[in-house]
């Protein structure tokens, strides 16, 4: 598979920093989100990419991400009957309409990364603790309020955890 594919936003000549914010969640459909740009900015107010095209993808990832939690680790496993930490990964953004690699190592070298202070909802949080090899070895979904979403080892289920082995762990952010 190819690399991720990014949702990116063109800005706005029109729109300014010191208008007020609007922030429709998840009410807005991404194909809509050049016209309510345009509509914002004619009426002197700013949609930035946060409030209108990242954001309800990334709910989406994580609102999807939370109805599989219960569903068995099965190791390369990558569709609802099991899976594994990085084939949730790329089942839950395949179904918002991004192809990731399969991999946790290819997943974590996609976006920016980062450390855990700053992340985001829907932003990816890897881990390198291996002794095999240089890369991410594990790989999960952030959920916000220092906590993941994932599918940590044979014999578990796709759980939400706090975010352990801070040492070896980094945020990724994906533009999306």
């Amino acid at each position: 598979m190819g690399d991720t594919a990014h949702l990116q936003i063109p800005q706005d000549d029109e729109a300014t920093d010191a208008a007020p914010r609007m922030n429709f969640g998840d009410l807005v459909d991404s194909a809509m989100l050049p016209d309510l740009r345009r509509l914002a900015a004619r009426r002197g107010r700013h949609m930035s990419e946060q409030d209108l095209g990242e954001q309800p993808r990334r709910s989406k990832v994580v609102s999807l991400a939370k109805k599989f939690v219960g569903t068995p680790h099965v190791w390369g496993g990558a569709s609802p009957d099991g899976f594994d930490n990085s084939g949730l990964v790329q089942y839950l953004f395949n179904k918002v309409g991004i192809t990731l690699p399969r991999m946790a190592y290819q997943q974590a070298q996609l976006g920016k990364r980062g450390d855990l202070k700053n992340l985001k909802p829907g932003d990816l949080v890897a881990w390198e603790s291996s002794s095999r090899g240089p890369g991410a070895n594990h790989v999960a979904i952030a959920i916000g309020n220092g906590l993941v979403i994932e599918a940590p080892r044979p014999g578990s289920s796709v759980q939400i955890s706090e975010i352990y082995d801070q040492e070896n762990a980094f945020s990724v952010r994906l533009t999306y």
